[in-house]
């Protein structure tokens, strides 16, 4: 028997099994990030990875209130018209495709590869969004482009995690 066959049932078994053991001792352990409210999970988790970063608050909002902008609106500028100059110069590529097609990456990468290639395009979409966003009216979009940023940032990370072991 093929060992894929066996990952791809026994991975999904093993993590639903960890969930019911954790349900099964705590309930609320899953529906709650703590004993207290969410904020306060949040601001202790947090306090662990930036540690006194607060000083640097005032400096940081500072560059992303002008020099972050100016750099973004060069990327956007300067990107698409290299991308335009080479196909002007260089011109389209095309190939043959004549024959049966050959199926190089298995269905894994693929599947990882999609969902790496999905989460970046909304991490840049959400984060220019994010970015300028009072120019976009603020509000509940550039929240919700928000969140959506860092549900996509998760999804890139572990899909690029993947990729880098498979790779």
């Amino acid at each position: 028997m093929n060992i894929k066959k066996y990952f791809r049932v026994i991975l999904p078994a093993g993590v639903l099994l960890i969930a019911a053991v954790a349900w099964a001792q705590n309930p609320q352990i899953l529906l709650s990030p703590g004993p207290g409210p969410s904020t306060a999970s949040f601001a202790s988790i947090n306090k662990v990875f930036t540690g006194d970063w607060q000083q640097y608050g005032q400096l940081f909002t500072t560059w992303q209130g002008g020099l972050f902008n100016r750099i973004f609106l060069l990327v956007l500028t300067i990107v698409p018209t290299v991308f335009l100059l080479h196909y002007i110069i260089i011109g389209a590529k095309s190939f043959s495709h004549a024959g049966a097609p050959v199926k190089f990456f298995g269905i894994l990468t693929r599947l990882l590869h999609w969902l790496a290639a999905l989460s970046f395009s909304l991490l840049a979409i959400t984060g220019l969004m994010v970015v300028f966003g009072k120019f976009l009216g603020g509000g509940a979009l550039i929240m919700s482009g928000r969140s959506v940023h860092l549900i996509a940032a998760i999804i890139f990370c572990l899909s690029a995690a993947g990729l880098f072991l498979i790779w």
